[in-house]
């Protein structure tokens, strides 16, 4: 065969797998009208999911001005605030309890997706490396965004970004704020090295880290507590037992603008609250009124701490020392609290259903909650 021939057989095989990631990547929206009955109480508003998604285990949230993204087994779900219809999107390479998708965030005005797959060994949903951004303009499409260089996204945070590369204990940041997505995969620089990063909060030009913890694990930088990096120099802050902080696993981390929560993944562990001007800290197990302030999400808005507990949505208001309890089943019919997310303007957004790996949940049992800002 003659060089040229060599040519365009090559050009034709760039041509080809070109043409098969377009086509994998291209995904419609199907609208699912009177899927969404709307209920309004004083202090909250129901979108239970009727139809099609009545009883669908929901996996992660975000809120894009005034559209929530929620993730599923098969795809992503959108809702037009006020509308009563979902439009879905399925994953073009999906296969029934092989792989679902979890929403992780919204990234420069696209939907950012954590691909889950099933650990069989273990009977578990294990996170997987690949990460990708789902754009829905000009035409629906999936484009990866980490790989395994960059390591497990974990969080996002308005503009930045944090990778969990395992023992490397690798944390990434947004190092531009172009959003094409040739810039996304260029836009990442070191900051430092953490070993299991749960949650990150960026205060005081300062960026705070919760860990995890490893039973028995002998590595130092994998035995919980919070570390802060400064954005500019070498200052490092390590916050941990021996400075009041509830010992061992540390979930999620926010402000209220001079002080952070640390929540710690169980309801009897409570809170820690640090002081960040003298790096102490003060432990909370309970309300005044005696309810367990321990979570695994945890976000602030509106003056409260409102923090997951699996079933349950806890509002703690820390100027009172009061807490209110709101059971997931006496409002919606599901038994998991499946994503929490706080908007720039206050609002309060939840996403609640059944956990039932691969079958429906009871019906009319999945949906969203917003507790509506009342500034």
């Amino acid at each position: 065969m003659t060089r040229p021939q060599w040519l365009t057989l090559g050009v034709l095989a760039i041509q080809l797998c070109c043409t098969l990631d377009a086509s994998a990547g291209k995904l419609d929206g199907v609208e699912l009208p009177d899927s969404v009955k709307i209920e309004t109480s004083d202090d909250m508003t129901v979108y239970r999911w009727v139809g099609p998604m009545s009883g669908v285990e929901t996996k992660g949230i975000c809120v894009i001005d005034d559209t929530v993204w929620v993730g599923t087994d098969e795809g992503l779900i959108r809702y037009v605030v006020g509308e009563e219809k979902l439009t879905a999107y399925r994953w073009p390479r999906y296969e029934a309890g092989k792989q679902s998708c979890r929403v992780i965030g919204a990234w420069g005005g696209r939907v950012a997706v954590r691909m889950m797959s099933w650990w069989a060994e273990y009977n578990v949903w294990q996170s997987s490396r690949d990460a990708y951004l789902f754009h829905q303009k000009p035409r629906p499409r999936w484009q990866r965004l980490a790989d395994q260089q960059y390591g497990m996204m974990k969080r996002l945070k308005g503009d930045w970004a944090m990778h969990d590369a395992g023992i490397k204990g690798v944390v990434f940041r947004q190092a531009s704020k172009r959003r094409t997505i040739k810039a996304a995969k260029r836009r990442f620089e070191v900051l430092a090295n953490v070993r299991m990063p749960m949650d990150f909060v960026v205060l005081n030009d300062m960026i705070w880290f919760s860990k995890g913890f490893i039973e028995g694990q002998r590595d130092e930088h994998a035995t919980g507590g919070v570390t802060g990096f400064a954005l500019r120099g070498d200052r490092a802050v390590t916050i941990d037992a021996n400075n009041g902080l509830t010992e061992k696993y540390c979930s999620s981390i926010v402000s209220d603008g001079s002080r952070a929560w640390v929540s710690h993944w169980t309801r009897q562990k409570g809170l820690s609250v640090i002081d960040l001007k003298n790096n102490t800290c003060t432990a909370l197990k309970k309300s005044k009124n005696g309810l367990d302030l321990g979570g695994k999400m945890l976000v602030y808005a509106q003056n409260e701490l409102w923090v997951h507990q699996h079933s349950s949505l806890l509002r703690y208001d820390p100027d009172s020392g009061e807490a209110d309890l709101i059971s997931m089943k006496d409002v919606i019919g599901g038994n998991q609290v499946h994503g929490l997310v706080a908007t720039d303007g206050g609002d309060v957004w939840l996403t609640a259903s059944a956990t039932a790996r691969n079958k429906e949940g009871p019906p009319n049992s999945s949906g969203l909650i917003l507790f509506k800002s009342k500034e």
